[in-house]
Parts: structure tokens; C-alpha cells; sequence
């Protein structure tokens, strides 16, 4: 088969392009993903910077905003490919994983779980993410 030189000199970067795309997708689904963990936790963090009352009770409004950003981080958290996983071993992706947050009748066994996680869990994790961030940049 005859090609032209330039079909020669094009078609090593499309095989190439194509190749590379899972991995850059995977990049940028885990920097968005991380992204929003950080975020979250920092969104977290100033609620309870501003609240008057320790975690366990938080007036209902903040325990509403609270909760919202735990299922995104939740959620973020269980969809990090692996790879990523793997690489931020410091972050507790198994508690993460398994983080329930339906309020059930909001009992004190409940509120003390998720004191854990809010003086725990959300601080360590947004420690990670930023160490990562600085070693990345």
C-alpha cells in the first residue's frame, strides 16, 4: 500500500491520541473528583468554624448543608478510580465508602457518628488533599 508522506506523519499521532485518552480522561475524572472532597471539606470545616454548637448538634440548616456536602464527598469518594486510590494511601477511602448518612430519628448514637466524622474523618482527609496538592504543583 502506497501512502503519501504526509498520511505517514499524521498517523502515529492519532494512534498515539488514542492510546493516551483513557488515561487523561481517568486524570481528569480524579482531579474533578478530588476536587470536589477538598471542597466539601473545606465547606464543612466553615460551617462548624461558624457554629456556636459542637458537631453533633448543629442547628438544623447547618446539619442540612453538612449532610449535603458528606454525600458529595461520599459519593466522590466512591467513584476515585483506583489508581488514585491507590496513590493517596492516607485517606481512608474505606470509611468513606461505607459512610452512612440517613438520619435515623437523629439518635445520639447517630450524632456521635457523625461527630467522628466531622472531627475525624473530614479534617484528615482534607490534610491528605492538600499535602497532594503541594507535591503535585
Amino acid at each position: 500500500m502506497n501512502t503519501s508522506p504526509l498520511m505517514r506523519s499524521t498517523l502515529p499521532s492519532r494512534v498515539r491520541s488514542r492510546s493516551s485518552a483513557p488515561c487523561l480522561t481517568s486524570s481528569v475524572l480524579s482531579e474533578a473528583l478530588l476536587g470536589n472532597l477538598h471542597d466539601g471539606a473545606e465547606e464543612i470545616l466553615r460551617i462548624l468554624q461558624r457554629s456556636i454548637r459542637p458537631a453533633g448538634s448543629l442547628s438544623m440548616a447547618d446539619r442540612d448543608q453538612v449532610l449535603d456536602c458528606l454525600e458529595s464527598m461520599r459519593d466522590s469518594a466512591r467513584a476515585m478510580p483506583v489508581l488514585t486510590r491507590i496513590k493517596l494511601p492516607s485517606i481512608d477511602w474505606a470509611a468513606w465508602d461505607v459512610l452512612g448518612l440517613a438520619p435515623r430519628g437523629m439518635s445520639r448514637d447517630w450524632r456521635e457518628a457523625m461527630g467522628e466524622v466531622l472531627e475525624h474523618l473530614v479534617p484528615a482527609t482534607l490534610a491528605e488533599l492538600r499535602r497532594h496538592r503541594r507535591s503535585v504543583s
